[in-house]
């Protein structure tokens, strides 16, 4: 009798695992079928560290990923040129890059907001932001980064 109960055991041990094995090789077929190209496939969620979207010719479209303050949305231009939402250590930030280096940085500081002005050499030429007594500040600078101008 006791063998009996053993080999009943060890006969719900193999069902169990075939099962398991079942359910995950159907796993591996839907997420081959995702991978093949597949224009049609709905998954529930995707959990992962980065993503990485890309165009036909494996050049990067757009790419979300973490960063230590939180999460980043990256888009970028085919031809140059690139935008981002993201987070740092004040809050948020927000810039969109041309694809010789002109662009725009908007974020947040400790004292309220800051937004900087690069020409197409990447060089800041204006900055604005609120200074740490509360009142504001902009700064225009030359190709150089020499100080041309400013407000208070």
């Amino acid at each position: 009798m006791k063998q009996s109960q053993q080999d009943q055991d060890v006969e719900n041990r193999i069902e169990n695992v075939e099962s398991q094995l079942k359910d995950a090789l159907a796993q591996i077929e839907a997420l081959k079928s995702a991978q093949s190209g597949a224009q049609d496939v709905t998954l529930d969620a995707i959990t992962c560290r980065t993503l990485a979207v890309v165009d036909d010719e494996g050049k990067r479209g757009v790419r979300l990923w973490i960063n230590e303050y939180g999460g980043v949305v990256s888009a970028f231009g085919k031809d140059g040129g690139s935008a981002a939402l993201g987070i740092d250590e004040d809050g948020g930030v927000v810039g969109a890059y041309g694809k010789d280096g002109e662009g725009i940085y908007l974020s947040n500081n400790r004292y309220g907001g800051s937004m900087a002005i690069f020409d197409t050499g990447g060089k800041n030429v204006v900055q604005a932001s609120v200074a740490e007594d509360g009142g504001s500040g902009i700064e225009i600078r030359d190709k150089d980064g020499n100080q041309t101008g400013s407000l208070p």
